[in-house]
């Protein structure tokens, strides 16, 4: 608690004491209000990720090196493809098309599917704090919670568009598409299989990345009745499209339930 004044400290000792958090938590989330002290009690138990500063172990870049060796391709020196990838998952227990291996990718800034560079791999595992594969199994329960607020999984949804889509491509194939959104969105969007149905029914194309950031904000903007829709709005027409498929499918499973 260097160059804070006494009234500060006093704060950060209340909050301490309050939240059980660590130093530098209390600081940032007071600093953050203002040194406000109610206000800070009340926005870090609404959104504790947000202020928690997680102490990272230490890493030895030696064993990490080693680790990644262990699954590089044998052609490429400074990759993890495929099939290392695989490797990498099952000797993790991990199913390589679940939410937390996408995570994983995330964390590690991977810019392609199906492969992870030696720089990638460092700097991920750095993060975590993890430089054998013990303490990384050890993380990986806690792993989905790190797009648990709403800020982390916009990123985290933003950067599986670039992620899943081929290199030098604009947009992202339709069944990649599909495939990924059933990863990020399964449990978020309760509408999803229908919007997959009409995809495959009515639109047959590339999804670009206008449809893609958009689809989020229209699961976190529409009710599900689609009740609050604004069809003047500033919406793709594909999801003009989908709202006008979707409709009559609801009023009939509305009136099948009356």
């Amino acid at each position: 608690m260097y160059k804070l004044k006494s009234s500060q400290k006093s704060k950060v000792r209340q909050f301490i004491s309050i939240t059980q958090a660590d130093d530098a938590t209390a600081i940032a989330c007071l600093s953050q209000n203002d040194w406000k002290f109610d206000i800070a009690i009340d926005s870090y138990f609404q959104h504790p990720n947000q202020f928690v500063h997680e102490k990272v172990a230490s890493v030895d870049k030696k064993r990490l090196n080693s680790l990644f060796d262990k699954y590089k391709d044998s052609s490429e020196e400074d990759k993890i493809l495929a099939q290392g990838i695989g490797r990498f998952c099952e000797d993790l227990g991990l199913d390589p098309a679940s939410l937390k291996v996408l995570v994983l990718a995330w964390i590690f800034k991977a810019a392609t599917q199906c492969e992870f560079t030696r720089a990638e791999f460092i700097h991920g595992m750095t993060e975590l704090g993890c430089d054998s594969l013990d303490r990384l199994r050890q993380k990986t329960d806690s792993l989905e919670s790190r797009v648990a607020e709403a800020k982390e999984f916009r990123e985290f949804y933003m950067f599986t568009f670039d992620f899943a889509k081929n290199p030098g491509q604009k947009s992202l194939e339709l069944e990649m598409a599909i495939a990924y959104w059933n990863i990020c969105l399964r449990g978020k969007f309760k509408y999803l299989d229908l919007w997959c149905e009409f995809l495959r029914e009515h639109h047959r194309k590339a999804i670009s990345r206008d449809t893609w950031n958009l689809l989020l904000e229209f699961t976190l903007t529409i009710d599900e009745n689609f009740s609050n829709y604004d069809e003047e709005g500033a919406w793709p027409v594909l999801i003009d499209d989908f709202v006008e498929f979707a409709h009559p499918k609801l009023k009939a499973k509305l009136n099948s339930v009356v």
